[in-house]
């Protein structure tokens, strides 16, 4: 039976199966999120140190960030080198790390019987999702991608993070990488599915207007860093209260229906969902805390597909 839920956008990692999202409730998120990582190639490593490095038996180490860490690519970073230092944490403005989504995408429109709306579960990919490593690829302000994309701005931030191991009685140390956005210049012209919300619900309105991306026609589909490990593959897995969609890449929030600047009339309603082709301008990729929070865009055009 089919409840009222909110949105869900919960970055789940690949071993071989997904983890199912837990629902609360009307107004109420929660999320249960799994992680595996794999052996690192040449040209992709652990955000994380090389190895935890023990510090005191009893307490952790100085409020201090470490000196030198290891970024995705394997190149050796510097805190000295942050625009800021704080606490047990750096930020840079002046880099972050993207990769090109997989070809994954599936939806409600396309699959009906894509969820199980008793357990908000998608079990027709439990067994066939393979671990992947992504290829990163670092950007700094005024790089242009492949699909003609140009870096506006960026930053990225890693924290230094202590942790107790029970069975060793002894804190740890290591490094990993929590918030990250970078914003683009340029329009994009992407295919996929166009929805929008039918009511009001926590973090979401009325109106409200998601585009997600379709990753198996489009190849020029940037993904930001989800953090943590460089060598886990993530897919982005949305739940709203008459669709669903699973996916690699991310959503963009595309603005309201009361409110966006192109005429969406004969293209979608409230509750409506449909295939379109769209160009997007403004394009801001959003992470943080290793929790994916969703991407933002202007609509310059919207071109239903009539199937």
């Amino acid at each position: 039976m089919k409840n009222k839920t909110n949105i869900l956008a919960v970055v789940l990692a690949l071993p071989l199966c997904l983890t199912a999202c837990d629902k609360n409730g009307d107004g109420e998120i929660s999320t249960s999120t799994s992680s595996s990582s794999s052996s690192s190639n040449s040209s992709s490593s652990s955000v994380e140190s090389s190895s935890d490095i023990p510090a005191d038996s009893s307490q952790p180490s100085e409020n201090n960030f470490p000196e030198s860490f290891t970024g995705y690519l394997g190149e050796t970073l510097y805190g000295a080198d942050a625009s800021e230092h704080y606490g047990r944490k750096v930020i840079f403005d002046d880099f972050t790390y993207l990769r090109w989504a997989e070809p994954f995408f599936d939806n409600t429109l396309k699959t009906p019987d894509l969820i199980d709306w008793d357990t908000y579960d998608m079990p027709k990919y439990d067994d066939i999702i393979k671990q992947k490593n992504p290829n990163w690829f670092l950007v700094k302000p005024g790089d242009v991608l492949e699909n003609g994309l140009v870096v506006k701005s960026v930053y990225c931030s890693f924290a230094d993070v202590n942790y107790f191991d029970d069975e060793k009685g002894t804190f740890f140390e290591t490094v990993i990488q929590t918030d990250s956005e970078v914003f683009f210049e340029n329009t994009l012209t992407l295919r996929g599915v166009l929805y929008c919300t039918p009511e009001d619900d926590a973090y979401i309105t009325n109106g409200d207007l998601f585009f997600f991306a379709d990753s198996t026609v489009n190849s020029n589909i940037p993904v930001i860093n989800e953090g943590g490990k460089a060598d886990v593959f993530n897919l982005f897995k949305c739940v709203f209260s008459d669709a669903a969609f699973i996916s690699d890449g991310t959503y963009y929030r595309v603005g309201n229906l009361d409110s966006v600047s192109v005429d969406l009339s004969g293209i979608i309603k409230r509750g409506g969902i449909c295939e379109v082709n769209i160009t997007l301008d403004n394009i801001k990729l959003r992470n943080h805390d290793g929790v994916a929070n969703g991407s933002f865009a202007d609509i310059v055009s919207v071109e239903k597909i009539q199937n």
